[in-house]
């Protein structure tokens, strides 16, 4: 939400493109140009199953508060998805989520 030819970045849209989807679907958000983390938590009490931040789409994780790293982005985005009891899965968990199988050139991780 928020590319340039896409939907406006409101949670109307987002209420209404979640109620699209087919029951049980793995759904996520990538916010372009967010000030702040609200689109992103809101999807993840929805029930998103991937929320992406970094660089590439915002510097902002709070009230227009500029982040050093995409490290930080991403500590930020935890600890807002901590405040409605939220966390983000493991990669083993990731893998289980989406029915896909450890590859051996990969690793244990």
């Amino acid at each position: 939400m928020g590319f340039e030819n896409s939907l406006a970045d409101h949670i109307d849209y987002l209420f209404y493109l979640k109620s699209s989807l087919p029951v049980g679907s793995h759904w996520g958000v990538i916010h372009r140009g967010m000030s702040d983390f609200a689109l992103l938590v809101a999807a993840a009490a929805m029930g998103a199953s991937t929320l992406s931040v970094g660089y590439e789409y915002s510097f902002c994780h709070h009230a227009g508060q500029v982040a050093n790293t995409n490290a930080e982005l991403v500590r930020r985005l935890v600890e807002a998805l901590a405040s409605i009891d939220r966390s983000p899965m493991t990669p083993s968990e990731a893998r289980k989520h989406l029915g896909l199988k450890l590859s051996r050139a990969i690793g244990n991780s």
